[in-house]
């Protein structure tokens, strides 16, 4: 079984999701399309809303998967509010899974900050994960952010303390359940 892993970016506005997370639905299910006649599962995370109490990322990404003819109990969920808490909880829950492949379909710019974390969750379970990207996403303010944060990760790593640098950075971006309007395609 092959799982799709496909990383929340950011919404447009409160009720649609940003051309960055549609790039990269539309990758992974391109994918799925070439994997045919399997079918693969999807996992989305970003269970965070625009604002307190309106629909999630999470939830816009089921709407338009389903809407795009995947069956809804094809679709899985993570928890996380961010690349640690993600990548710990999303590995957890693949490991589970028993699964063969896992793709992770997400941006080069997340990609180089995000699959070091996600890789090292997932060597400990024993999973290999294989990073897809979906190209010409993000715009200059959001790929400076992540340089920034794929720097800090990777000295982190380095110099042994990623363990505080996930419960800060988990501490932090738990703060989006509040809400999340800043914009990844900016």
């Amino acid at each position: 079984m092959t799982v799709l892993v496909v990383i929340a970016c950011h919404f447009k506005s409160r009720n649609e999701l940003c051309d960055t997370t549609i790039a990269r639905l539309q990758r992974a299910l391109g994918i799925a399309w070439e994997l045919s006649p399997e079918k693969p599962i999807f996992m989305v995370g970003g269970n965070i809303p625009y604002e307190k109490g309106g629909p999630t990322l999470q939830h816009l990404m089921t709407e338009w998967l389903t809407e795009c003819g995947v069956e809804k109990h094809r679709i899985i969920f993570n928890e996380g509010t961010g690349t640690f808490s993600e990548g710990r909880e999303s590995t957890r829950m693949l490991a589970a899974l028993r699964t063969d492949r896992v793709c992770v379909v997400s941006s080069n710019w997340w990609l180089w900050s995000g699959m070091p974390i996600w890789r090292r969750f997932a060597g400990g379970r024993g999973l290999k994960m294989e990073a897809i990207t979906a190209r010409k996403t993000g715009g200059w303010r959001t790929r400076l952010t992540y340089a920034v944060y794929a720097m800090i990760v990777r000295a982190s790593f380095l110099l042994g303390t990623s363990s505080v640098v996930e419960r800060r950075l988990n501490a932090m971006q738990a703060k989006r359940l509040e809400g999340f309007t800043w914009n990844g395609c900016a």
